[in-house]
């Protein structure tokens, strides 16, 4: 945490799509971000679709993916990685002719300054990856 003009301000950010992101079933795909909704540190690399941390300390991250409707099922998993290791994922189950559904995950980790922080989504199933700001993002904010 930094303290500015007398105001502790507190790291935060939330990296979402402004494009759709086909994905290939059974493949590991990392999300590109294109914009960052929040960022009160300027930390958000989106030429490389992470966050670089800017201060040693506890984090806590959360990451959601929208799938649009698909045929056949399967399961569909999000992941946020600390400098390329896993540290949270979560799963959920694609039901076939399913409108949308929402892997997510979250996590509590320790970070030091410049790691990074990225997501990655996997299915086995080919998916898209749909832009909406309010259900495909990666957020995070130090919490000491």
């Amino acid at each position: 945490m930094e303290c500015y003009k007398g105001v502790l301000i507190t790291p935060s950010f939330k990296l979402v799509k402004t494009a759709d992101q086909a994905i290939t079933g059974m493949t590991t795909t990392t999300v590109t971000w294109q914009a960052a909704e929040i960022d009160n540190m300027s930390k958000a690399d989106l030429a490389n679709s992470r966050y670089v941390i800017p201060f040693d300390g506890l984090y806590f991250f959360n990451a959601e993916w929208k799938i649009a409707a698909n045929p056949v099922p399967g399961d569909a998993y999000a992941f946020i990685l600390v400098n390329g290791v896993i540290k949270g994922q979560g799963r959920t189950n694609v039901q076939a002719g399913a409108t949308l559904s929402y892997p997510m995950a979250s996590t509590l980790v320790s970070c030091n300054k410049g790691d990074f922080i990225t997501m990655q989504v996997f299915a086995n199933l080919a998916a898209t990856v749909l832009q909406d700001a309010s259900t495909t993002f990666l957020a995070g904010f130090q919490v000491s």
